[in-house]
């Protein structure tokens, strides 16, 4: 039962881990800052918000297919 638990554990880490998360929000960060200068701020606001949205789907759809550990 241990090495199901690690192995879901690293799952978990890598895929909704805050490494994944705040890479993606850098990045958003500083292509809606290129881009869109003026709106900069309300425009990653959104794009963190769906980065964190499709972070927590991913999670659950893991929790669906791996099962709970």
């Amino acid at each position: 039962a241990v090495w199901p638990a690690m192995f879901s554990a690293v799952f978990y880490l890598v895929f909704g881990g805050f490494a994944v998360i705040g890479g993606l929000g850098a990045a958003a960060g500083i292509a809606v800052e290129r881009l869109r200068r003026e709106r900069a701020i309300t425009y990653t606001i959104g794009a963190s918000f769906v980065i964190a949205l499709l972070g927590a789907l991913s999670l659950a759809l893991l929790e669906y297919v791996v099962g709970s550990w």
